[in-house]
């Protein structure tokens, strides 16, 4: 460790933390919460790669679509690219190649479910600003290359290699930056609002950019900006006064208590994202013009995630994710029972507004609850039933073959679900963020005595 990250360092970051939060620790949320927006960017832009522009046979042009049994009436198609040129058009990824749009998105979930894991342990043992340089660097060349695939092959294995890269950024910048701040739920609620402008700026991108290929490398230039913000981010002071040789996955379950809260904050995880993403990633798939229900459900989620605020600072994180799991919940089963009409789409944005409230309080949630030693760790582990939910959600809107408005169901009784979990966590409102598992079933016996 250099001399400039040692005790003298972190003592003197923590002395400028302790009268609460300061011009200094405002900035750095602000800074570090940009490192979120490249990564919204990567993660919703299939969205938008995988929307099928009108096409026609080239033999017989009157003929505009699939047969009904997903055999074709012809063997060679031709896209209208003038309108939009997606992956669908490049790699005629219709009728009896549909499927291969699933594994499309797959590939990036895989990613982000098994990086989560690595980047966490590196993380906790080797330093926080060190693992967020390496990620950020692996993440603009691999999105770089990405506009430049060949194939629908290379195109998937990079974007594997992109989730994995786009995770490791976001866990990495958000635990450094509740690490850093005296004033935990106003810095890990607005750490989150470049989302919805990730969301936002991304449906105007798409629109501007039809071809998929402008619209990879625009959303990726801008992130070269990050490395300032890593050159006057410091390191996290409560990593440089931990045992980094104490940071492993098996702390998770070594104990009674330890075992208890990790069982339940991924339970947690998995329903969460699971829901938020089983709307965001299928906004395509509810009634509606693409664009503008990404941009309605950007703007609905920024209002959502400013009310998250006082929720969580005031009434606390218990019951404030009971409350949004439960209306969020209710909300997708009613959409589910209106699927296809108008009012549905709003009771659909409804429950993505109520959900986002969960998603963007669950990482701050999960920081509090682990100890430093190995709180990305845990973060990371959290990650991967993250990453699960992601491949699930992938699936999920298959269930409409089923029964049409079954995926929403689906997602209204698994928020039921986690609002019931949330019952038998502690809550981590004002209270210290324990640095060792000795400490934090310390606190464990304290509260239950």
């Amino acid at each position: 460790m250099s001399e400039s990250n040692g005790p003298a360092a972190a003592e003197t970051i923590s002395s400028e933390d302790a009268d609460g939060c300061g011009p200094r620790q405002w900035r750095t949320t602000a800074l570090l919460s940009l490192f979120l927006l490249p990564s919204t960017w990567h993660l919703t832009v299939i969205t938008f790669n995988t929307v099928s522009p009108p096409f026609k046979c080239v033999s017989s042009p009157n003929i505009t679509s699939c047969r009904a049994d997903n055999e074709t009436f012809c063997t060679k198609w031709r896209f209208d690219v003038t309108q939009s040129n997606t992956i669908i058009s490049e790699w005629d990824l219709i009728c009896e190649n549909e499927y291969l749009i699933s594994l499309a998105k797959l590939a990036f979930l895989l990613g982000v479910g098994l990086g989560g894991i690595i980047s966490g342990i590196l993380s906790d043992r080797l330093g926080r600003r060190k693992i967020l340089t390496i990620a950020l660097t692996a993440q603009i060349l691999i999105s770089t290359t990405i506009a430049f695939a060949p194939t629908l092959l290379v195109y998937n294995v990079l974007r594997f290699a992109l989730g994995w890269s786009c995770v490791s950024v976001i866990i990495t910048s958000f635990v450094l930056c509740m690490e850093s701040v005296a004033d935990r739920t106003m810095a890990g609620i607005l750490f989150h609002v470049t989302v919805p402008l990730g969301y936002l700026t991304l449906a105007g991108l798409a629109f501007l950019l039809r071809n998929w290929r402008h619209l990879q490398l625009a959303i990726t230039f801008p992130t070269l900006l990050l490395y300032g913000v890593i050159y006057v981010v410091p390191e996290s002071p409560q990593w440089l006064r931990s045992d980094a040789s104490q940071a492993q996955p098996l702390a998770l379950v070594r104990t009674p208590r330890m075992r208890t809260v990790s069982a339940l904050i991924w339970l947690l995880w998995l329903v969460v994202y699971i829901g938020y993403f089983g709307i965001v990633l299928n906004m395509g798939s509810i009634a509606g013009d693409i664009y503008l229900n990404t941009l309605f459900a950007g703007l609905m989620e920024l209002v959502a995630i400013i009310l998250s605020l006082p929720l969580l600072q005031k009434i606390g994180r218990r019951f404030t994710f009971i409350c949004v799991l439960a209306a969020g919940g209710l909300c997708s089963a009613c959409a589910g029972a209106l699927i296809a009409s108008t009012f549905s789409t709003v009771l659909v944005v409804l429950a993505r507004s109520c959900l986002s409230i969960a998603y963007v309080g669950l990482p701050l949630y999960t920081s509090e609850l682990f100890p430093t030693v190995v709180r990305n760790i845990g973060v990371g582990f959290s990650n991967f039933f993250a990453g699960l939910a992601l491949v699930l959600v992938s699936h999920l809107w298959e269930l409409a073959a089923l029964a049409e408005g079954l995926p929403l169901f689906a997602v209204g009784a698994l928020a039921a679900l986690g609002a019931a979990s949330v019952l038998f966590l502690p809550e981590t409102l004002n209270k210290k963020l324990q640095d060792t598992v000795e400490e934090f079933e310390a606190e464990a016996k304290r509260s239950e005595g």
